[in-house]
């Protein structure tokens, strides 16, 4: 499937000397690893305050942490689901979605319609 915006991978900083990028290269390498990790939990893991993880994540990426790990769990449900549609619950929960009514709410925010809808090419 074509997906509704270019892929996160083209978004991430470029490694450089900074170390506040290599901070952010961190911080998306673990949500990659894990999309259900949650900002408190990566902030632990990283040795940081939930605030400034928030703060720094969104100042370097240009979008918060929420709305990465969602665009993030869309791509990789696009990844996941069988062509036409199949088991949209299962290919959510596997993207690392908490539930199937969270995915579609996410779903409809960041795509602008239903998955049945995008999948099926019925508007």
């Amino acid at each position: 499937y074509a997906l509704p915006w270019k892929s996160l991978l083209s978004s991430l900083p470029r490694v450089g000397e900074d170390n506040r990028q290599s901070l952010v290269i961190s911080m998306v390498h673990a949500l990659h690893r894990d999309p259900t990790l949650t900002g408190q939990a990566l902030a632990k893991q990283l040795g940081m305050s939930g605030p400034r993880l928030a703060q720094t994540f969104a100042e370097d990426m240009g979008m918060s942490l929420v709305e990465y790990k969602n665009r993030l769990r869309i791509e990789r449900f696009f990844s996941l689901v069988a062509p036409g549609g199949g088991n949209l619950m299962q290919a959510a929960l596997d993207a690392g979605f908490g539930s199937y009514a969270q995915f579609h709410r996410v779903f409809r925010d960041l795509v602008g319609t239903t998955p049945k809808e995008y999948l099926t090419g019925r508007r």
